[in-house]
């Protein structure tokens, strides 16, 4: 009896997580305790809760990132870093740690990265003042911890650390950097960065640091200059993914990041119309890629919706057909793996077709009602990957 409960199990966990056209009816990818909430728009009295970033620690300890926007859901607004930790794979979270307390402007942008060999996880975000936003005056900002998240450093002005002088910065990922594994790059720090040149061009660039994140070096310029993420598939050669109106653009590097190939547009991954942050993580010669595919939008609803994960076994040369993880609202994404093998992808969400357009009446700053996004946080089974 044990033998056929289990088999059972197996056969209905390939039915729900292999089979895309039924997985495309399924709001929840398997059973119910491998769906965690971790924030919620109006928790805390903090209107908005974005741009979710997912970390492994080196203990194991899930750290799901975030932008809190204090006062409105809008970009730019009064915004602070903030952090949960889970010691359980998600099951239970700490309360929130608020990584910048600022007072004014907005810390935007999450992106971490683990030094697995020290065990340091640092923390990039950029801080872009309230009364100016064209980018010029931004600063980039780290936090780090030596202790799994537990505690954190005062957030530290590192601009002129990372970047040249005459480049200002427009942004990190988001979502996370890396560590390399490749023997040629072994254990090379990879930030990815959106940057501002001196003719006043922006450009995805790697800055990566080979000495446990004691110094940084800024490598030569993409072909692109929107959100992206990088990982490494295979071992040695590094590959970024990046937002485009309606697409998703692909370059690659085999020098550590220090230059790129031209990007070039790969129709196998779906892009929506205005485009839409997305995440993919190496592992061997096996890519992922969780991004969403959209949906109509209306005068109530926007396009961002269908949070699919796609699965390449050569480096991102081809791609597998994907499985829907989750069909209503869904936005911005961020993947990990656990020690045990399985997937936690955080993800912006809503039990709405897609996200609200509408703002409360008579609020300034603009506001959104409580609840109308929320990051959540999926564990895919094994035999999903």
């Amino acid at each position: 009896m044990y033998i056929l409960k289990n088999l059972f199990i197996i056969v209905w966990l390939l039915l729900l997580f292999s089979i895309r056209g039924e997985a495309q009816t399924t709001e929840h990818p398997g059973s119910p305790e491998l769906k965690y909430t971790v924030f919620s728009a109006g928790d805390e009295n903090v209107d908005s809760y974005r741009i979710p970033s997912l970390l492994t620690a080196k203990d194991g300890t899930l750290l799901v990132f975030c932008e809190a926007r204090r006062e409105s859901w809008k970009d730019k607004s009064r915004t602070d870093i903030v952090v949960k930790r889970s010691e359980d794979m998600g099951r239970t979270w700490t309360v929130m740690q608020d990584l910048t307390q600022g007072t004014t402007g907005a810390y935007m942008d999450p992106t971490p990265i683990l030094d697995s060999t020290t065990g340091r996880i640092f923390l990039f975000t950029t801080f872009w003042p309230s009364t100016n936003h064209s980018g010029m005056e931004n600063r980039a900002i780290l936090v780090t911890s030596d202790d799994n998240g537990k505690t954190w450093s005062s957030p530290v002005d590192v601009t002129s650390a990372v970047i040249p002088e005459e480049y200002h910065i427009a942004g990190f990922g988001p979502g996370t950097g890396l560590q390399m594994v490749g023997e040629r790059f072994k254990e090379r720090l990879i930030l990815p960065a959106r940057v501002i040149g001196p003719e006043g061009n922006a450009y995805n660039v790697a800055i990566h640091s080979d000495n446990h994140g004691e110094t940084w070096t800024m490598g030569g310029k993409g072909s692109t200059d929107d959100e992206f993420q990088i990982a490494e598939s295979p071992a040695g050669v590094l590959v970024y993914n990046a937002r485009v109106p309606g697409a998703r653009m692909v370059a690659y590097s085999t020098d550590g990041g220090v230059t790129w190939s031209k990007a070039v547009r790969k129709p196998a991954l779906p892009g929506v119309s205005k485009g839409c942050q997305a995440s993919i993580l190496g592992k061997g010669k096996t890519l992922y890629f969780s991004g969403i595919e959209g949906t109509a939008e209306t005068a109530e609803y926007d396009e961002r919706a269908g949070l699919s994960l796609y699965k390449s076994c050569d480096g991102g040369k081809t791609w597998n057909n994907g499985i829907r993880l989750y069909d209503k609202a869904s936005g911005y994404s961020c993947m990990s793996f656990l020690p045990d093998g399985r997937m936690a992808i955080i993800f912006e969400t809503a039990d709405t077709p897609g996200f609200t357009r509408k703002s409360l009446p008579d609020t300034k700053p603009l506001k959104r009602p409580a609840g109308w996004m929320r990051l959540d946080l999926l564990i895919l089974p094994i035999i999903n990957l």
